[in-house]
């Protein structure tokens, strides 16, 4: 038997004394964890001592070693839950709940239903693709057109005391009802103005700066923030224009050479602003126009 005998044999050849009591001892687990709990078979060889009543046989475990560090805690998302941390939610004692069963049972335990935070996530979605749609820009034929540029002058009239129109240039794009309809109100205001009352008025969401020369109306509309001295400044240039190249304009040079004051007017306005200030330069450009038109007269 490996086990030691039970008490001292009574020959005394051979004979030793009993081993001292090892739960004395500070170094035996036995005397500070009380008795070990059963041990398999193939570590009953390990180790052995005395207790200290009865003279019976008992075993000492090994000496307590220092318990190794804890784990560090593993990255949050990763899926591995940390110890001591609750389980997943089981559904009667079988494998772990696991996708969507798993928020499903999370989200009833914080009193949000599933319903809910699916409507959330949709409502998220549809507004990350309502984002991104707008950001796409319109294909060309989708685009609405541009507006006018403001601080441009709209339109541009020439009429006389009768009401007779002898000018007409539209800076803006608008039905050939629409210029009639905008022509006659204007007419009939500005007809009915005093001479001492202000060159200013405001029509519709516009201002409308007009002067009067001998028998003619110039009249102009432009924005409501425009300055209304420059707009007169440019009416009075261009009848400076007219009466340079005319020599003395009067109404019957404009009714007779109309295509001379849509040039003159075109050399000097573009789009509703002014591209050239100096009349040498508008009259030199008219000038050269006369002589090209002449050589074709002649050509032809």
């Amino acid at each position: 038997s490996l086990l030691p005998p039970a008490a001292a044999p009574s020959s005394p050849v051979g004979w030793r004394p009993a081993p001292p009591d090892p739960r004395a001892s500070p170094h035996c687990a036995c005397a500070r964890l009380g008795p070990s709990p059963p041990l398999p078979r193939a570590a009953k060889l390990i180790k052995f001592c005395w207790e200290k009543e009865g003279g019976k046989q008992g075993r000492c475990p090994a000496p307590p070693t220092v318990p190794p560090s804890p784990p560090p805690p593993p990255p949050p998302g990763s899926g591995v839950r940390e110890p001591g941390s609750a389980p997943p939610a089981r559904r009667g004692g079988g494998r772990p709940l696991r996708g969507a069963r798993a928020r499903s049972s999370r989200a009833r335990a914080v009193g949000i239903s599933l319903p809910s935070l699916q409507s959330r996530s949709a409502a998220a979605a549809a507004a990350a693709a309502a984002a991104a749609w707008a950001a796409v820009p319109p294909p060309p034929s989708l685009r609405p057109p541009a507006p006018h540029p403001r601080g441009t002058m709209q339109f541009m009239l020439l009429f006389s005391r009768q009401g007779k129109l002898r000018l007409q240039k539209w800076y803006v794009p608008l039905s050939d009802k629409e210029k009639k309809k905008i022509t006659r109100e204007l007419v009939q205001t500005v007809l009915a103005r005093k001479p001492k009352m202000c060159s200013f008025l405001e029509w519709r969401d516009l201002k409308i700066v007009y002067k009067r020369y001998a028998s003619l109306y110039f009249c102009c509309a432009i924005e409501d923030q425009d300055n209304e001295l420059i707009t007169l400044e440019i009416i009075h240039r261009y009848v400076e224009l007219l009466d340079k190249y005319f020599g003395s304009v009067c109404e019957l040079d404009i009714i007779f050479n109309f295509e001379k004051a849509y040039f003159i007017l075109d050399e000097f306005l573009l789009g509703g602003e002014v591209q050239e200030t100096s009349k040498k330069n508008v009259l030199k450009a008219i000038e050269q126009a006369d002589l090209l038109q002449e050589k074709l007269d002649s050509l032809l």
